[in-house]
């Protein structure tokens, strides 16, 4: 779960800063209400995401967790190849909705599954490797955009979360297999 936090940070939340203004000015239009839209519907998208999951009776699962990020990554990769104004803004608030349950259920998984004298290390080095991703996508999108452009930057970027994250979730059914059948 920590890598795969490390890499939503470094892939979608330290990406998305920097290719977002970007992306609107020279893919969907040069308009500041564009950017004012997408990043209220964003914002309005993790509000609405926190309602619903307020609502479900499941606290924290891990594969909710993992879900949540390949579908986020999904959502960047769609956003990366839109050019409709509409479907751009929509996507924002798909892109707030579908973030939550990562947001949450990482913090609540940790909170239920590890015995509360290791959860002060375990939040550290959560925070930690997660908060490091950041600054990095922020230099790694920056960079990325003036060799390649920013809509390959984020079909990229988007592209290689999602395989990481899947890899990730296979190599961890793969490892419990293996301990179930010992």
């Amino acid at each position: 779960m920590l890598i795969n936090n490390s890499f939503w940070n470094l892939f979608i939340w330290g990406v998305y800063p920097v290719v977002i203004p970007i992306f609107i000015k020279n893919e969907i239009g040069d308009s500041p209400i564009i950017f004012f839209l997408f990043s209220s519907l964003l914002s309005l998208g993790i509000v609405v995401g926190s309602l619903l999951i307020s609502k479900l009776k499941v606290k924290s699962n891990r594969k909710i967790i993992d879900f949540s990020i390949v579908a986020h990554g999904i959502i960047f990769f769609i956003i990366g190849i839109s050019n409709n104004e509409f479907f751009f803004l929509l996507l924002a608030l798909f892109f707030g909705i579908i973030s939550v349950p990562a947001m949450i259920f990482s913090k609540t998984y940790i909170q239920e599954n590890i015995p509360e004298q290791n959860q002060g290390a375990i939040f550290s080095l959560f925070y930690s490797f997660s908060t490091a991703g950041y600054p990095l996508g922020l230099a790694l999108s920056g960079f990325i955009i003036n060799v390649i452009g920013v809509k390959y930057t984020i079909i990229i970027l988007s592209m290689i979360l999602i395989v990481a994250v899947t890899f990730s979730i296979i190599i961890r059914g793969v490892y419990e297999n293996i301990k179930q059948a010992n």
